[in-house]
């Protein structure tokens, strides 16, 4: 990616908005990780859910991985998967929608972040485990990209 993204976020700066997008995409576009990630930027399904992207779940054991996982639960929200897998635009103006969503309540909420969690870093772990995540122990690949976007802005 070698074109400079427009913000989304306020004060944040396009390099710092561009350099925190490329950390995030973390996947193929058209992929499906083992906890039934969805896409370049490996959205959750329930994710998808509250950015109206899927509009029913069920909860279903993964034949590949054997996890238990949210799946699309209608053929109707199955259609809508595979539409957004087609999409990098679509899954990047819904992964845009979500951080400002999950930006707004980080400000609106007034979190006080640890000493050493920067905003890209929080947003990181909203992104992979939700609200949830940023208390307490997280698995290793939430860790993971949380060190990669931490401190970009």
């Amino acid at each position: 990616m070698s074109t400079l993204l427009p913000s989304p976020l306020p004060n944040v700066p396009s390099e710092k908005w561009t350099a925190f997008v490329r950390v995030m995409l973390t996947a193929p576009i058209a992929s499906v990780g083992p906890s039934n990630e969805l896409g370049a930027f490996a959205l959750m399904p329930r994710r998808l859910v509250d950015l109206g992207v899927l509009k029913k779940l069920k909860r279903t054991k993964s034949k590949s991985s054997q996890r238990t996982i949210w799946a699309a639960a209608t053929t109707e929200d199955h259609e809508r998967a595979t539409s957004f897998l087609m999409s990098l635009s679509l899954q990047m103006r819904i992964f845009i929608q979500s951080m400002k969503d999950y930006y707004s309540s980080l400000e609106k909420d007034g979190l006080k972040l640890p000493p050493n969690m920067t905003t890209s870093g929080a947003l990181s772990i909203l992104h992979k485990a939700g609200p949830s995540g940023l208390k307490g122990e997280r698995f290793p690949a939430t860790q993971k990209l949380f060190e990669k976007a931490n401190g970009i802005f």
